[in-house]
């Protein structure tokens, strides 16, 4: 009877060489065409590899800029041997192996068995399945058993997976640790306590099969492969554990698109991961960006990348959980706008990329342009055009989101992905026109629209190119066709040397009728650090009260909130900055979250920040002192919403009740919760009254029902 295997990578075999200095990824395996092999794939051994056979993703369409994907085919009697090994010695101590597959057959009760090499003692290491479970496997030395690791749960067919083993020696304690990672979750973890090293192998590895003795396999694969790498060292936990968001490119399962692999054509020696780990760390292992550090939520690689586009703008649909990012095509070779540009969807429910709008103006025509800020309002984007010839000002084209088909792509079969073509509803005609100060927009850099605390509708906008100490204009607007915006004020920019990519008003509420209480001001230029600021404008638009929040790698271009989550954009990640003649030194291809709620109260009194500056109080404030002598503390004319310095406004009481329910005054500010109990000690909130907004007039709390021998209460909750 002949078994099938889903062994990945059975073996690694030594043999003399040139040692390559520390950090190098060895071996790369990706599915081309026969006979067509691409330079970043390691070259195989023409006497011993069994060529697989090659299948298809489609993604995109004719004409646009996502590619389709190849991946190599391995059923019985496919194989692929690497051509030789690179260097003597390199791996004993630690090393890497990646998969991106997908398994195609029901594994369930399958016994897959790793063909080990036919010497004393066995030798070597493999990545393989066990009943459908992914297993890796390493060889002390100087002879015994194998060192066997096997994950929990059985992959599912049809499905793509991102695999890793890692082994790492610790030659000081005599420790050997491995653990297994899928899709950037450790799933196993084990340690042997042996002073012996690892067992080297005598030959080369193998994609697909086990050797079996000689130039013979068995265990053959049964899968279809995208991709495969082997690295020298073990990849960092902050690399490995970095999710991906996935968009059906053939990089995205192994997050390796730029090819730093040093050898078979490669741009470098560097591999992705030490690139990232560089721009993170000191040599030393110590966090260069502490401060952003002690802030991360989360950070995910972001999506079409590996297609040539740089991320750009960021906006949000708050209700829906949706991040909006714009992004524009760039070749390494720094030709901009080759294909359309794009704004691309993304589910903060489980971080999976929807849809991706490829954008077209009003007249059908593929929109080419810079695509530096993006906003949405109300199922509508706004997306800046590119320059007019007469004036340079670019004109805003909106785009109506509302009764369009739902997303088809699915991350996990990377089936369905394609470009939805989005045509322009109408335009804000050159906005900047409206300045009459002789300003000029080359290009906008960033917008946004909010809800200022006056209730208006705000449109942000700023320029990148005229100078770096160009002022925020913020205009007051309708949404609405054929509408000119209103220029109400500028706020100039925190600090000269370096310039602004996005300024952001942060709301406590993530509904429509908001209110503002922080800007974020985002700055950065070229390869240098990026900045991230904040600061309250109501305290002077001249020169506004601000602080520097943190320092991050160079790149930072848009900020965002959503769920109390600051999301930030680098373009550091993109092809082109990694891949031109003088690339960036750093690399950070995240779309990362942040603890907002860490700038909420800096002198943590219990008080909002926002709500003391719009009173005039700044610095370190005493919550229990009453302000204006109108016997109610800082602490309760906030919790009313009241005005803590005159002392004719101060926190209404009053509570009447009549068969209807609880009146009193309340604030637009805050939120309101009536419960009742008939013991008063087991309060119940009343259905239908929980979590109601305030209307700054005298508002019935319903009890539901004809007020009833009850005792009753009301919560007052803070945005």
């Amino acid at each position: 009877m002949r078994y099938k295997s889903i062994l990945l990578f059975p073996w690694l075999f030594f043999l003399p060489a040139l040692v390559l200095p520390a950090g190098q990824t060895l071996y790369r395996y990706e599915g081309f065409y026969p006979g067509n092999r691409p330079a970043n794939v390691t070259a195989a051994d023409p006497v011993e590899t069994l060529e697989p056979g090659f299948g298809q993703l489609v993604r995109g369409a004719s004409g646009d800029a996502f590619g389709n994907v190849l991946f190599g085919v391995f059923r019985d009697d496919s194989a692929y041997v690497f051509e030789s090994f690179p260097g003597e010695g390199l791996m004993e101590a630690e090393f890497t192996v990646e998969a991106f597959f997908r398994v195609t057959e029901d594994l369930a009760g399958m016994r897959v068995i790793a063909g080990d090499e036919p010497v004393s003692g066995g030798s070597g290491w493999s990545l393989f399945l066990v009943d459908g479970k992914p297993a890796g496997r390493f060889w002390p030395e100087g002879g015994g058993i194998p060192h066997d690791l096997v994950a929990e749960s059985a992959l599912v067919p049809g499905t793509w997976y991102r695999l890793v083993y890692r082994y790492n020696f610790d030659s000081g304690n005599s420790l050997h640790e491995h653990d297994l990672w899928l899709d950037s979750q450790r799933v196993a973890h084990g340690s042997v306590i042996d002073g012996n090293g690892r067992q080297p192998s005598p030959s080369t590895p193998v994609v697909g099969a086990a050797r079996a003795g000689g130039a013979s396999f068995t265990d053959w694969l049964s899968a279809d492969v995208m991709a495969v790498q082997v690295h020298d060292y073990a990849l960092s936990d902050y690399f490995l554990s970095a999710p991906v968001i996935r968009d059906g490119s053939p990089y995205f399962g192994i997050p390796a698109f730029h090819n730093y692999i040093g050898l078979d054509g490669g741009t470098g020696g560097n591999p992705l991961e030490r690139r990232l780990f560089e721009t993170v760390f000191n040599p030393d292992g110590t966090e260069k960006y502490s401060e952003y550090t002690v802030l991360e939520l989360d950070h995910r690689i972001l999506p079409l990348l590996n297609d040539g586009y740089v991320v750009q703008g960021m906006a949000g649909d708050a209700e829906n959980r949706r991040l909006y990012l714009s992004m524009y095509h760039r070749t390494v070779s720094g030709v901009s706008y080759t294909y359309p540009s794009v704004v691309v969807e993304i589910s903060l429910t489980d971080y999976r990329l929807e849809r991706v709008f490829v954008l077209h103006d009003e007249t059908g025509a593929s929109l080419k342009s810079h695509v530096g800020g993006i906003a949405y309002w109300d199922n509508l984007l706004f997306v800046p055009g590119p320059p007019r010839s007469t004036t340079m000002d670019p004109d805003i084209y909106v785009y109506d989101l509302s009764g369009l088909p739902p997303a088809t792509f699915n991350p996990h079969t990377l089936e369905g992905f394609t470009g939805m073509n989005l045509d322009a509803t109408w335009k804000l005609r050159d906005p900047i026109g409206v300045l009459g100060d002789g300003a000029r927009f080359n290009s906008i850099s960033f917008m946004g629209i909010h809800m200022n605390a006056k209730r208006q509708l705000m449109l942000h906008l700023g320029n990148f190119q005229s100078n770096s100490a160009a002022p925020v204009h913020l205009f007051q607007m309708n949404v609405s066709e054929g509408e000119a915006p209103e220029l109400t004020y500028e706020v100039t920019h925190i600090e000269s040397h370096r310039r602004t990519q996005s300024v952001h008003y942060y709301f406590e509420s993530d509904v429509s009728d908001r209110t503002a209480w922080k800007n974020f001001q985002a700055t950065s230029y070229g390869n240098n650090d990026s900045v991230l600021y904040s600061y309250n404008y109501l305290t002077g638009r001249e020169a506004p009260f601000g602080s520097e929040v943190m320092r991050m790698p160079a790149g930072l271009e848009e900020v965002f909130s959503i769920d109390k989550r600051l999301w930030l954009t680098s373009e550091s990640g993109s092809l082109y900055y990694q891949k031109r003649t003088n690339p960036w030194t750093d690399f950070f291809p995240f779309l990362c979250a942040l603890d907002a709620s860490a700038n909420v109260d800096p002198n943590d009194n219990g008080i909002n920040e926002q709500w003391e500056a719009g009173h005039g109080l700044f610095g370190q404030q005493d919550p229990d002192v009453d302000m204006d002598g109108d016997g109610f503390s800082l602490r309760q004319e906030y919790d009313w919403d009241t005005d803590p310095g005159n002392p004719l406004s101060y926190p209404d009481s009053t509570v009447a009740m009549d068969f209807t329910g609880v009146k009193l005054h309340t604030s637009l500010e805050r939120f309101y919760t009536l419960q009742e109990t008939s013991d008063l000690l087991t309060w119940i909130t009343i259905e239908g009254s929980e979590h109601r907004r305030g209307t700054d007039t005298l508002q019935t709390l319903s009890t539901g029902e004809p007020v009833r021998e009850r005792f009753y209460r009301v919560l007052v909750e803070h945005e």
